[in-house]
């Protein structure tokens, strides 16, 4: 396949204008740094928590709007064996920014964590992308719809049974387990990425945390039509009318590629250079955010508080350089290991949703959950998803869930079995937790067999107690837009 020179021309130039403007932000930074409140690390994590709501809006945005959701939306909706149907990224996240919004930012917020295992540790021991990026992508649509190599939409609706391409898809009954274990993996995995709290806590009150989540969950959305439109129009085309040929993407196994391969051929060649440098855009925006969420949960959770507990400001934060450069190399190494971005983009959230959900769910909102508890519930979270299996690492499932099958020589599992497991680690948190609560506080075995010492230091310290209503009332009068 030919390579598209204006396409890569507009990336590079795109990437040298990013590296210039964070050359520039850094330097600001260093004079924007010392009106904040907290240490040097911590204003480099969370912005000094004096982030205004539409600023907020935007970052979360274009945090969660990246190369994953864009093209893996597209994707779906292109490829014949999903369609529409499939595509779960944007009502997934609406799910997912509304539950943050009411059940999670408060908490995390009003406590003034400053990563998402601060409370673990407490319990157990852009807007610049984003106007870029929403102009491009709408003003590929309308040129698309109008390429000649398009056909009519109405032709390719699944009631045309004589269609090429259903794009609506269609959910059987016996794959409804599946769909809904994935929806409820993107809605509520997404609840475990640091990316999402490095948000919240960046905002300057829990109240203005909430209102960024609840707005975001509208405008995500948004985001996510345009990649739908594309799918749409990219399977009606006739590829035969274009420079791509025959056979199609889908054919070709390039279903993964469909947006910008849909760019390519299907628009101007000015609307295509537009078009990925929004896409850009929204990986850089994406990529950022996760390389500085590793980064900064590495430094303030491990390396500080455990292999250097002396270490300086200007220590810690070369610690974060280092730490979201080791980050990328990692991530651009796992990206060659699959054509399938979507695969890659529900495979991330996986074990997160499984494992990390339970534990994050169980230590804000139930107090009585302690570190055996939690341990028991990692434990079976993460045996459950291991013995259940996963394709796309060639990992044969143990477990087989009612209603498997063989497909290829390869056991693909359409029970809701990620959901099993999140479940199963939750009753054990809570379980194993409050047992154990019960015979120590009953004193039914030895004190001195609390190996751990979770209930010596359990009366030993209080619980962080949230803001009183006087605060609440002030940080709504104070809000920032």
């Amino acid at each position: 396949m030919a390579v598209d020179v204006p396409g890569l021309v507009s990336v590079i130039v795109f990437y040298v204008c990013i590296l210039a403007i964070g050359v520039w932000g850094s330097r600001k930074s260093k004079k924007v740094e010392k009106k904040c409140s907290g240490s040097k690390s911590e204003v480099a994590i969370i912005g000094g928590r004096n982030i205004n709501i539409l600023v907020g809006i935007f970052t979360m945005t274009a945090t969660w709007v990246g190369g994953g959701y864009i093209m893996g939306t597209a994707e779906s909706v292109y490829s014949p064996t999903q369609g529409l149907v499939w595509a779960l990224g944007p009502p997934a996240y609406v799910l997912c920014f509304f539950v943050a919004g009411l059940f999670f930012a408060k908490p995390m917020r009003s406590k003034r964590y400053v990563t998402m295992l601060d409370p673990f540790q407490n319990r157990y021991g852009k807007a610049f992308t984003v106007t870029l990026l929403l102009p491009a992508l709408w003003l590929c649509v309308p040129f698309m719809v109008l390429s000649p190599a398009v056909t009519v939409i109405s032709q390719t609706l699944p009631l045309n049974q004589t269609s090429e391409h259903a794009w609506m898809g269609h959910l059987d009954l016996e794959v409804a387990g599946k769909w809904v274990d994935e929806m409820l993996l993107m809605a509520l995995g997404g609840l475990s990425y640091q990316a999402l709290y490095q948000r919240i806590l960046s905002a300057a009150s829990s109240v203005q945390a909430q209102i960024s989540c609840f707005a975001a969950a509208l405008t995500v959305f948004i985001m996510g039509i345009p990649s739908v439109v594309i799918g749409v129009m990219a399977s009606a085309a006739d590829w035969n009318q274009t420079a791509y040929g025959l056979p199609p993407p889908f054919e070709r196994g390039d279903a993964g590629k469909i947006l910008p391969l849909a760019l390519q051929h299907l628009t101007p060649t000015w609307v295509s250079v537009l078009g990925i440098g929004s896409v850009a855009a929204a990986v850089m925006s994406s990529m950022d955010s996760a390389l500085l969420s590793s980064a900064s949960m590495f430094t303030q959770n491990i390396y500080k508080t455990t292999l250097r507990k002396t270490a300086s400001e200007r220590e810690l934060q070369w610690v974060i350089r280092i730490g979201v450069l080791v980050v990328g190399l990692a991530g651009t190494g796992l990206a060659f290991g699959d054509d399938s971005v979507f695969a890659l983009w529900v495979l991330s959230g996986d074990l997160l949703y499984c494992v990390i959900f339970p534990q994050l769910l169980c230590v804000l909102h139930f107090q009585r959950a302690n570190t055996y508890g939690a341990f028991s519930g990692f434990v079976v979270g993460l045996l459950l998803r291991g013995l259940s299996g996963e394709p796309i690492l060639g990992i044969p499932p143990v477990l087989l869930y009612p209603g498997w099958r063989e497909e290829n020589n390869v056991i693909r599992q359409y029970f809701p079995y990620r959901t099993i497991a999140m479940l199963f680690s939750v009753v054990s948190i809570l379980a194993v937790s409050c047992l154990l609560n019960l015979i120590f506080e009953h004193e039914l075995i030895p004190q001195s067999w609390d190996f751990l010492q979770v209930f010596k230091n359990k009366n030993d310290t209080e619980e962080d107690e949230a803001p009183g209503s006087f605060e609440e009332i002030n940080q709504v009068l104070h809000t920032k837009f």
